[in-house]
């Protein structure tokens, strides 16, 4: 996970930047920390079920449970998952892309969001 230094986030209508640059933060400590229950945080919780479509399992406790307490085929469905949502946003945003004016090289801009799970 490369993000430049400089990056910026955008608001979005359901996400601040604020709000994106702390949910990614907590999914760097997840993930650097090896997917821990003391590090799913309950922002990352409610980024999953709000933002990417996961069915939240009665609570915080009950997603991890399924999906990272014990890496079965709930983890790999899991991950499946993310790179189906990661599909759709970027989808999403070259669509955006299409709908832009157009430089001069007849090229759109896109976003650096677009890599993000976020």
């Amino acid at each position: 996970m490369n993000i430049e230094p400089d990056f910026q986030f955008s608001d979005e209508r359901f996400m601040t930047a604020a709000e994106k640059k702390l949910t990614l933060s907590a999914w760097k400590t997840f993930l650097k920390n090896g997917c821990k229950p003391e590090h799913f945080t309950e922002r990352l919780y409610h980024h999953l079920t709000q933002h990417c479509s996961f069915i939240a399992h009665y609570d915080r406790r009950g997603f991890y449970g399924v999906y990272f307490e014990t890496p079965n085929t709930q983890t790999l469905r899991f991950l499946g998952d993310l790179r189906r949502v990661r599909r759709h946003l970027v989808a999403k945003q070259s669509y955006r892309v299409r709908s832009q004016p157009r430089h001069a090289s007849g090229r759109g801009t896109i976003s650096p969001e677009v890599a993000l799970p976020i």
